[in-house]
């Protein structure tokens, strides 16, 4: 799916694309799913570093609205039954563009690190632990790249 590009007379439009990054990783959020799709489950979210990469259809990504502040845009990066399992969250700020195509962000990418109840002894307290990666990139509203 594909869309037009606004013009200096339209109103305010939501983007329908995001494209973040840092010097180890990018990231592109597709709000819609408009991004390459498959038959029926569209990628919302693809996701590059130095290890590879992934990419994550609708069924497969949490979508949290938050009032105020943005949308909290949730995968799941991998999971080891009984050990671990890591995901990560793209946090979105709302973004309208009034006539633009394109705005300037930056968006945080917290990876959490959620240890399986059955890890080490049961006298260790269990806690997540996170990693926050700072990402500077685009919210565009315009033609998705194919």
């Amino acid at each position: 799916m594909t869309a037009t590009p606004p013009t200096a007379d339209d109103g305010p439009s939501s983007p329908n694309q995001y494209h973040l990054h840092n010097n180890t990783m990018h990231i592109s959020y597709f709000p819609d799913g408009s991004g390459s799709t498959s038959a029926d489950d569209p990628v919302v979210l693809a996701y590059e570093d130095p290890d590879g990469s992934l990419t994550f259809h609708r069924t497969q990504v949490s979508v949290t609205e938050v009032a105020g502040f943005g949308s909290c845009v949730t995968v799941t990066l991998a999971s080891t039954p009984d050990v671990a399992t890591t995901t990560a969250t793209l946090v979105v700020p709302t973004v309208v563009l009034r006539g633009q195509h394109t705005a300037g962000i930056g968006a945080p990418w917290i990876t959490t690190s959620h240890p399986a109840a059955s890890t080490g002894p049961p006298e260790t307290p269990l806690r997540d632990e996170y990693t926050v990666n700072t990402l500077v990139g685009d919210a565009l509203f315009g033609v998705i790249p194919g």
